[in-house]
């Protein structure tokens, strides 16, 4: 009798352990959507940003048909933000976020790095006080972080970032530290920006 309950015990064990393993390893969620900056907010921005949609669209189109090609990209910045602010995107292709974790991989100390360029987000900078920068919500899709494993993967994403709910990390900035005050033109710039990062609601 006490066989038959041992059996039935270790069936069970082992329903939940596949059950639990096919629910983590299931195919991970793929990115809805392209990846797009939130605008970032200036102070004192024009008065065009209050205009109906429909007056926005009506202007940008007159304009258009004035302008040369070369001159649009930079006329559609400037009508969206306070004269002199120039607006700078992040270029995803040239950008990376990681991310890394320590796990014991057959029982060696082990530092997994997660790693993806889908990351969106803007930076104004009026060249007449470039220390006054703002830097806008920056998004990550987490659901394009890839390690060394596809098995790991699946695993984050589901279990860890859960990214079938929630698809975006969220960083918004509160404070910019080491801008340079005068930033020359070609210039490479390195400085720190600190701010509230959300991982699923926390």
């Amino acid at each position: 009798m006490s066989k038959k309950v041992l059996i039935g015990f270790s069936a069970v064990v082992l329903l939940i352990v596949v059950g639990v393993a096919a629910y983590l390893m299931r195919p991970v969620p793929e990115a809805s959507e392209k990846i797009e900056a939130i605008p970032v907010e200036v102070e004192g921005a024009s008065v065009e940003n209050n205009m109906a949609e429909e007056d926005q669209q009506e202007m940008a189109e007159e304009d258009q048909q004035e302008m040369p090609v070369d001159q649009k990209s930079a006329a559609e910045a400037d009508s969206s933000t306070p004269d002199g602010v120039v607006v700078f995107s992040i270029v995803q292709v040239e950008s990376e976020v990681r991310f890394t974790l320590g796990e014991l991989l057959s029982g060696v100390p082990t530092t997994v790095v997660g790693v993806t360029d889908q990351v969106a987000g803007e930076i104004a900078i009026d060249p007449a006080s470039p220390a006054d920068a703002s830097v806008g919500v920056i998004l990550v899709n987490a659901r394009t972080f890839v390690t060394a494993s596809d098995f790991r993967n699946r695993a984050i994403n589901n279990s860890i970032l859960e990214t079938g709910k929630y698809e975006f990390v969220t960083f918004t900035p509160t404070d910019i530290i080491g801008f340079p005050e005068s930033p020359a033109l070609g210039q490479a710039l390195e400085f720190q920006i600190s701010g509230d990062l959300t991982v699923r609601e926390i």
